[in-house]
């Protein structure tokens, strides 16, 4: 299946291609220079671009995407941390409420039960090794750092 990439898309990946570390690209800048209206489909083609383009960027809502660089290293880190661990504490939640489920499945499904759950318990257990390795609080940013616009 092959799949149409819109012009628009096109010209939002031509745009992102070259741009600087640590670039923000705000909503409107980006809207007059490439001609792509940046309403809720034109922002999450931008996104889409940047990440087809293979660059970090931290999101600042209603402003625009800043791309990764020095400065925010740590605060895209910090991000990405946040949402695996919310993943697994989830994932978690999940299979233990399903577990008694578990004698219901079929073998087949009970096998992939099962290995779900390893799955589980070796993310937990890496989260821990991470945790108790590094003081998160220690990561405390602010979730929107300042950003100056250009």
């Amino acid at each position: 299946m092959t799949q149409r990439i819109s012009e628009e898309y096109k010209k939002l990946l031509a745009y992102i291609k070259g741009k600087p570390h640590g670039l923000m690209m705000d909503y409107s800048t980006v809207q007059s220079d490439t001609g792509v209206v940046m309403d809720i489909e034109g922002r999450n083609k931008l996104r889409q671009a940047i990440i087809r383009a293979k660059r970090a960027y931290l999101c600042t809502p209603d402003v625009g995407y800043q791309l990764a660089s020095a400065d925010n290293t740590i605060a895209i880190e910090r991000r990405d941390l946040k949402g695996t661990v919310s993943a697994v504490k989830k994932m978690a939640r999940d299979v233990a409420i399903v577990s008694e489920f578990r004698m219901e499945l079929t073998e087949t499904d009970r096998q992939l039960h099962d290995v779900m759950g390893n799955y589980l318990s070796h993310e937990l257990t890496t989260h821990q090794r991470i945790t108790s390795r590094i003081e998160i609080k220690k990561l405390n940013m602010p979730s929107v750092p300042d950003i100056k616009i250009e």
